[in-house]
């Protein structure tokens, strides 16, 4: 059980502290797209993630799944918090159904999508890879 906790905490950090950075790294460079985010978020920070997580401890599908539901209410509850924080001064409230008005529903839609699947699909690619270190496949 420890294994699970401390491989799964050490995915989590490694991957919000990664995954922050790298993006943060591309403002200067002018890669401001959703598709530059995603390729730093997913394709980068996720499997290093994943596998500082399997060198720490052993973190299992539903422990990863769980800590990325707990990542996902961190930041859509932050982005929730920061947006009514700047609503408040002109006298406008934002509350959690504006992550699902008919301007952001679909983005909302698909970055919890991306959040709870990719990492599933990281953590059984990378089972396949250490089940079979030849990558042959079965």
């Amino acid at each position: 059980m420890k294994a699970i906790v401390l491989g799964t905490v050490a995915f989590a950090l490694v991957w919000t502290l990664l995954g922050t950075a790298l993006q943060a790294a591309l403002r200067p460079m002018g890669l401001q797209s959703p598709f530059a985010d995603f390729v730093a978020m997913y394709l980068l920070a996720l499997p290093v993630a994943l596998a500082a997580g399997r060198r720490a401890g052993r973190p299992t599908h539903l422990a990863v799944l769980l800590a990325c539901i707990a990542l996902a209410l961190i930041l859509f509850g932050a982005i929730v918090w920061i947006t009514d924080a700047v609503a408040r001064p002109v006298g406008r409230s934002v509350a959690w159904a504006a992550l699902f008005s008919p301007w952001n529903w679909q983005g909302t839609v698909v970055t919890l999508a991306a959040m709870l699947g990719m990492p599933q699909l990281w953590l059984w690619l990378l089972d396949r890879l250490a089940a079979d270190p030849s990558g042959a496949g079965a």
